[in-house]
């Protein structure tokens, strides 16, 4: 998403306002290293933080239609113990993949011979069948959207996740921050990117 989503960075027309852009999957204390926001997907921690949610979505488990083809469509969450998992070490708990069963939360330890810090990678490393990758959907929404990733284990609900502008608090918020949030605010209302 973040690849073809920086696009759009060229709507915000302020004249006063420059954007220095860091892409990272990595957690940035936004305090500490002097950022105005930052946007996250996934549960939030920080509570000193104030979130302006963008978007909704939902985690995704999905494989290429070859390697499904090739290993087996796993039908209940503890097959995925018989298969090649690429793991994204942002996630907390990063092998121990959630699924909702019955109403319960219940985890399945994965493992697989790739773990990266970069759902981009994830991504790619899926798209050339490495394995099953968890994901928030609108990372790989294009690419279920052509079948080139097929979802699986879609009546194991999982935890629905979001997407935030997180900045921290402030008696008087910078007008460029209230400005900015404003834009991304408005962007996701109007995106074709679907969230899930």
């Amino acid at each position: 998403m973040v690849d073809e989503d920086v696009q759009h960075l060229s709507e915000v027309r302020y004249p006063d306002i420059t954007i220095e852009l860091k892409l990272s999957d990595r957690f940035a204390n936004i305090v500490e290293e002097g950022f105005d926001l930052a946007i996250r997907a996934g549960a939030l921690k920080d509570s000193s933080l104030i979130a302006r949610k963008l978007a909704s979505s939902h985690i995704v488990y999905c494989a290429t239609p070859e390697y499904l083809r090739e290993h087996g469509r796993p039908q209940h969450p503890d097959d995925l113990t018989d298969h090649s998992c690429i793991v994204d070490s942002n996630f907390e708990g990063r092998t121990l993949w959630p699924f909702m069963e019955n109403g319960e939360k219940i985890t399945v330890a994965v493992q697989g011979p790739i773990t990266v810090n970069s759902a981009i990678a994830c991504r790619k490393l899926a798209l050339r069948g490495f394995g099953i990758m968890q994901t928030p959907y609108y990372m790989v929404a294009k690419e279920i959207a052509a079948n080139r990733l097929i979802p699986i284990l879609q009546n194991f609900d999982v935890f629905n996740s979001g997407l935030y502008a997180v900045y921290p608090h402030s008696k008087h918020l910078p007008i460029k921050n209230r400005v900015f949030v404003g834009f991304l605010v408005g962007h996701f209302a109007k995106t074709d990117i679907e969230f899930g």
